[in-house]
């Protein structure tokens, strides 16, 4: 959702869930302190982060939120995820 006009807003990239079976759903959406980040972790012990930004750091494109990355490191679910403010947490 805009935060500035209240409208839904379509993601230029599919939220990743695993493909490790069909049933995949999202456990936990989080956002950092900051705004600039959201992390969603599944049932299949998978962790996908998103930053908004520029496209690929190309200032001519709108600042938008876009997928960043996937981990799937856990043999057990995982049970929380959270950001730090710091480099230490």
């Amino acid at each position: 959702m805009d935060a500035e006009t209240v409208q839904f807003k379509k993601m230029n990239t599919p939220l990743k869930l695993s493909e490790r079976n069909n049933k995949a759903y999202a456990t936990q959406l989080i956002v950092s302190h900051d705004g600039k980040y959201f992390a969603v972790c599944d049932n299949n012990s998978g962790v996908s982060l998103f930053k908004k930004d520029h496209l690929l750091g190309d200032t001519t494109k709108p600042i938008d939120w876009f997928f960043t990355g996937k981990i799937r490191s856990h043999e057990i679910g995982v049970s929380s995820i959270a950001f730090g403010q710091d480099l230490d947490e």
